[in-house]
């Protein structure tokens, strides 16, 4: 009877049509992406006060070009905060809407960052701050390259990737009907994944032939 039913399980392992650019230090890509996202949260919230407290003059009277710059941080964190808050609910709902919202606010942020850095380097003559300015430009593409192939795991696997002995698994219904798919409108695209209306038509099959 087994062999007339497809598995109604999740990949046990990644499959290899997607990247996993975190693969170094999380098993799941999903676990890297909310960890980039709660750095990103608590980044914000320090830099937006660190900000609030430098140019409010509590510490010290800041002169015009000071509260200049440090109301221009402080929109900078706040913005940060927002996209952070925005690409963790992406990862917990594994929403694509969200997931690319994060990508453009971010890589406008950072194509504007960069643009200012090698503004300044090349007028105060800095150039020795070069080597910063390539490395801020690694990091930030990299990180949008991650959540890049966070967005194609998504399509193709909705309901997520289980990994064998993990935490954090997402587990199919306790109760699943016999006549019914567990998920009748997924269609995963990966050998290694299951296509539920084929074993709702295996199990129609059999319940007609009398199987």
């Amino acid at each position: 009877m087994s062999d007339a039913y497809p598995s109604q399980a999740y990949p046990q392992a990644y499959p290899p049509d997607l990247k996993n650019p975190c693969s170094c230090c999380c098993s799941r890509l999903s676990s890297g992406v909310r960890a980039m996202a709660l750095i990103e949260i608590v980044f914000g919230v320090l830099g937006t006060l660190a900000s609030a407290l430098n140019a409010s003059g509590v510490l010290k009277k800041p002169t015009p070009e000071e509260l200049t710059s440090h109301v221009s941080s402080a929109i900078i964190s706040i913005i940060m905060l927002i996209t952070g808050i925005i690409l963790l609910n992406g990862v917990n709902n594994r929403s694509i809407a969200a997931c690319r919202t994060w990508f453009i606010v971010t890589l406008i942020v950072d194509v504007l960052h960069l643009a200012n850095s090698i503004y300044d380097v090349m007028m105060n003559h800095v150039f020795f701050l070069m080597s910063g300015v390539l490395v801020g430009i690694v990091v930030s593409w990299y990180l949008l390259y991650v959540v890049h192939c966070f967005i194609q795991e998504i399509r193709q696997y909705p309901l997520g990737i289980e990994m064998g002995g993990g935490g954090g698994m997402m587990l199919p219904p306790a109760q699943q009907s016999f006549y019914q798919p567990a998920y009748p409108t997924a269609m995963p695209t990966s050998s290694y994944s299951v296509t539920y209306q084929s074993s709702y038509q295996a199990q129609q099959d059999v319940a007609t032939s009398g199987g």
